[in-house]
């Protein structure tokens, strides 16, 4: 009984927000087309400049080896990110390992949970 009028709940909030959020991120991407529009020019230049910065700094040709992207998929990248380089890869594996660990660890108290409530 709770269960479903939480369900009912959140669904209700869902319809209700929803239109919304559409509408103003509707309205946000025109504002957002117009400005690109009238800047197309010197935004161009800077685009092409930080997307060659951003192909010489990421292990980009090792991504269309995969195909884990098309050609014209860099162009979507806002310029905000492109201006990063690359985290470091012990930094990452390191990270990766924490994750890991807190994933273990996390598991293994469920399962005892389970056993305690099941005993």
């Amino acid at each position: 009984m709770c269960v479903a009028f939480l369900f009912a709940l959140s669904f209700i909030v869902h319809v209700l927000c929803d239109d919304g959020t559409q509408i103003y991120l509707y309205e946000k991407n025109l504002i957002w087309k117009r400005e690109v529009a009238e800047n197309d020019t010197e935004s161009n230049l800077t685009h092409h400049k930080l997307l060659e910065s951003f192909k010489k700094r990421w292990p980009v040709e090792k991504w269309r080896k995969f195909r884990y992207f098309t050609d014209d998929y860099l162009d979507l990248i806002n310029e905000h990110w492109l201006q990063f380089s690359p985290p470091n890869e012990a930094l990452q594996k390191i990270l990766g390992g924490i994750y890991v660990l807190f994933a273990t660890v996390g598991c293994w108290g469920n399962v005892m949970v389970l056993l305690m409530y099941l005993r």
